[in-house]
């Protein structure tokens, strides 16, 4: 599900993923899709260098990802986490009935 939903936001929306350096340091501003601690959800974050403003973009950003998961069949919502930190609690769709 980590896959399907990183290809969704950037090869399907151009949307850029977020990198690290060989040191673990953040060198570049995007989403991180990482598993959820329930099975069958997914975690999305707006995460970028220390220092580069990334909390002030952080919902605009999340709230554009949930609306191309959302179109490719995604539910999500937003949530603060520790510290602030926003995310998206990814999960598929469930059938209607």
């Amino acid at each position: 599900m980590v896959q399907a939903v990183s290809l969704v936001l950037e090869g399907a929306e151009g949307i850029p993923p977020s990198a690290v350096d060989e040191a673990g340091q953040r060198t570049v501003t995007g989403f991180c899709v990482r598993a959820a601690d329930e099975p069958g959800r997914i975690r999305v974050y707006w995460l970028g260098p220390r220092g580069s403003g990334t909390a002030r973009e952080e919902g605009e950003r999340l709230a554009a990802c949930a609306e191309a998961l959302r179109r490719a069949g995604w539910d999500s919502l937003l949530y603060r986490g520790p510290r602030g930190l926003r995310f998206l609690e990814v999960e598929p769709v469930r059938p209607s009935g």
